[in-house]
């Protein structure tokens, strides 16, 4: 059976269609609320190990490490890597 930790209280949680990072212990946790689904992974990419809880969601993807980019609009993808947050675990 899963041992479940309390990382952060109900109105420190993201709101809908955002991340945040949260620290546990020594490893940093991204939360992630996709729809209304809090969701809590790793914060490391898999891909090139950027941050995750620095990312955004989009169409009900995480997508890490973006940045803004100046006089333009939209964001810049520094590798495009995409995670379907709703794959990970989460417990109340």
């Amino acid at each position: 059976m899963p041992q479940f930790v309390k990382l952060a209280s109900t109105s420190e949680l993201p709101p809908a269609g955002e991340v945040k990072e949260f620290v546990l212990g020594e490893k940093m946790i991204c939360v992630a609320n996709v729809d209304g689904n809090i969701t809590a992974l790793d914060n490391v990419c898999l891909h090139v190990g950027g941050t995750l809880g620095q990312g955004v969601i989009e169409g009900g993807r995480l997508i890490g490490n973006t940045i803004p980019r100046p006089g333009r609009r939209g964001r810049i993808r520094k590798h495009g890597w995409r995670s379907t947050a709703s794959r990970s675990r989460t417990g109340t």
